[in-house]
């Protein structure tokens, strides 16, 4: 790590310089200020600058505005030096953009306490963010394939190519993000087990408002993080289910079963305040062969959608009903929301096309839906309803007209 020293009492400088290299440390030094600001605006800057509070030129607190508001996405740590004492005096220091101060004369084991904490401070910073250039790296290439490959799916021949393209983006994906989790849950126990300690103590033996911030808002930023990790699986998790080729595993199901046991599941995990009420209008005697898993995967998706759509409104509705032939069924799912614009109707089957939030959705799941009723030789369709509202329909074949 490299400490730059500034002062312009050429024997403090001196010693202190030599006494710091002493532990093991790259030092620099400037004997003014103009001198000490160039060599933070260097390319090599000083990762730790050790500051006196009056030098010619450019004072310490000066430069730490400086850096404030030109240098704030470099990582440094930066202790004033000072023979002021007072209350008001030490927070100038600590609001000018200071970490730390230190009150002239103190002993060379304060220093080295004060430098042991920085630099532990520094290398976490910097690893926490090279692990958050990589993930919005990760969150970037995903939005840019999800856009290239939603324009590629104008042809139904072409999600046969996607699905493959899709399980090695998946692994490919997965083997950064893991060695990223990896990193961070060693950096959140070092931090737990050690430096929140050290900071503690440090904090303890006098106020210091930048060392508390720090220790108050690590454990948000390993929060963020964990959270990124977890968006990036669940993104990968999707492609990986899009790309699935697993063979469909057909047998005879009564119909209303699958539809009451997939609504069933849909209302334990809607919230209470959606007010949604869902009305399920299937005979008994309708059979059908089919993958009950997986048209159940494709009735909660369905579901759960028209809730969301309907979000916010005061008379929830959705509607489950059926028409029968000989040799197929139709059901239909129906709510009374706002209905869907013509924009998403064009894109609505498209993967990674979503109207959700970031952080929501992955744009997946009606692709994923569509496929596995392509698998049960159906069709999933979707039109406004002229009234208000939406219909999905899903059209399957009847357990007689399965191979006809």
């Amino acid at each position: 790590m490299n400490v730059l020293i500034a002062d312009d009492e050429l024997i403090s400088l001196k010693l202190r310089s030599r006494l710091v290299a002493k532990w093991g440390y790259e030092v620099c030094t400037a004997d003014n200020g103009l001198d000490a600001w160039n060599l933070i605006n260097s390319e090599d800057s000083p990762n730790v600058l050790i500051l006196d509070w009056q030098m010619p030129g450019m004072s310490g607190p000066e430069i730490c505005q400086k850096i404030t508001s030109e240098l704030s996405d470099r990582q440094f740590y930066i202790i004033l030096l000072t023979a002021k004492n007072k209350e008001e005096d030490i927070v100038t220091g600590l609001e000018s953009g200071a970490h730390d101060y230190l009150t002239k004369p103190f002993n060379s084991a304060e220093l080295k306490c004060r430098l042991k904490i920085a630099q532990q401070l520094i290398e976490n910073q910097l690893i926490i963010a090279k692990q958050n250039i990589s993930i919005q790296e990760t969150a970037d290439k995903l939005e840019i394939l999800a856009k290239e490959q939603a324009k590629q799916l104008i042809h139904a021949d072409r999600l046969a190519t996607l699905g493959t393209m899709s399980a090695g983006i998946a692994h490919e994906i997965n083997n950064p993000t893991t060695f990223i989790s990896g990193n961070i849950q060693t950096m959140e126990r070092f931090w737990k087990d050690e430096l929140a300690g050290l900071l503690e103590k440090e904090i303890d033996q006098g106020s210091n408002s930048r060392l508390e911030f720090i220790h108050t808002e690590m454990p948000d930023m390993f929060t963020s993080i964990h959270d990124g990790i977890k968006r990036i699986h669940t993104i990968v998790n999707g492609l990986k289910l899009f790309s699935r080729k697993r063979k469909v595993q057909r047998s005879v199901n009564i119909l209303k079963s699958i539809v009451d046991s997939s609504v069933h599941m849909c209302e334990s995990v809607l919230p209470k305040s959606s007010h949604v009420s869902i009305n399920v209008k299937i005979p008994e005697d309708i059979e059908v062969d089919i993958d009950a898993q997986h048209i159940e995967q494709v009735l909660i998706n369905l579901i759960t959608n028209a809730a969301q759509a309907m979000e916010g409104q005061d008379k929830s509705q959705i509607d489950i009903h059926q028409e029968i032939s000989d040799t197929d069924v139709s059901v239909f799912i129906e709510d009374n929301g706002p209905g869907i614009p013509q924009k998403v109707l064009e894109k609505i089957w498209d993967p990674f096309f979503t109207t959700k939030d970031p952080g929501k959705g992955t744009g997946l799941g009606l692709s994923i839906c569509q496929q596995i009723i392509e698998s049960h030789d159906g069709t999933l369709s979707v039109a406004n309803i002229k009234d208000g509202g939406a219909r999905f329909t899903m059209k399957l074949k009847t357990h007689k007209g399965v191979g006809l």
